[in-house]
């Protein structure tokens, strides 16, 4: 297993292709059921180099917190990126296993839409572009605090953002000049998160779930609470905040002392290549 830890995320996803041609089983975990195959069997197990343990679970993830083990072997297993690269072993976007579409662009090059396909959260509600919003306001309100952020690019060099009610699986972004359109896929695009907002923009474990991410303290509080909750490690598998997913697996067990891990099949699972396992170890 190659390690890479570094400090842009982009670079990161980047490499996920190639890591996954070193763990060929991780594909096998995900692809489509037999005809013949009903419901989901068997138990896969693998393991992970020495002392290598997955240590953080929100997506909203620190230079200082960020591993590879993290982002292409815990996380990506629970949250499903804007963009998915990795495709026939080239570090390309793979379209078909994306929650975004082709981007379309307007305005002299300078704003992008994005339509999304029609994703569903563990709990039921749909992936829409309130959850890209969330995202959004907790990166400008916390960008020194993401492991992605390069001062002058995303989301220093957007000037405005729209995420219409009207067209819940539709947004778009107009940045501060022309660039080039593979530039803006592969540097700024990729950067972006869908995060459950109807279940994850609180301030604390008790309180109601509200819109405190539209204002400059909400958004600060919000950030505090999900990286305090993160950092729980012993609480990963039982906390409501992590239940809440919109990829193929579930946390069902986590050991932060040795990094046991266990996943089963998130039944509401409703992307491409559903599991087929009834257990990953």
């Amino acid at each position: 297993m190659i390690k890479v830890r570094i400090n842009h995320r982009r670079s990161l996803r980047l490499g996920a292709a190639v890591l996954l041609l070193l763990v060929p089983m991780s594909l096998a975990l995900l692809q489509a059921p037999t005809a013949a195959a009903s419901g989901y069997h068997g138990t896969a197990t693998f393991a992970l180099p020495p002392g290598e343990v997955p240590n953080y679970i929100s997506p909203f993830v620190s230079g200082p917190n960020s591993n590879n083990q993290d982002l292409f072997q815990f996380e990506n297993f629970l949250y499903r990126p804007l963009f998915w690269f990795g495709k026939s072993g080239e570090p390309v976007i793979n379209y078909p296993l994306s929650i975004g579409k082709v981007p379309t662009y307007s305005d002299g090059g300078r704003t992008v839409t994005i339509t999304m396909n029609h994703y569903t959260w563990s709990d039921g509600q749909p992936v829409t572009n309130r959850d890209i919003e969330f995202w959004m306001n907790l990166l400008v309100a916390e960008k020194e605090n993401y492991v992605g952020y390069v001062p002058g690019n995303i989301p220093d060099d957007i000037t405005s953002m729209s995420f219409p009610a009207a067209s819940p699986y539709q947004f778009s972004l107009t940045f501060n000049k022309a660039y080039s359109h593979l530039w803006l896929l592969y540097t700024q695009l990729s950067e972006i998160f869908p995060i459950p907002q109807q279940t994850w923009d609180k301030t604390s474990a008790g309180g109601a779930v509200g819109n405190y991410d539209t204002t400059a303290d909400g958004v600060k509080a919000v950030y505090t609470y999900i990286t305090a909750q993160a950092e729980d490690e012993t609480s990963y598998s039982t906390n409501p905040l992590w239940q809440v997913v919109d990829g193929p697996f579930k946390l069902s067990a986590f050991a932060p002392s040795t990094g046991y891990a266990a996943f089963v099949p998130n039944t509401a699972y409703t992307g491409p290549q559903k599991p087929h396992i009834a257990k990953l170890e």
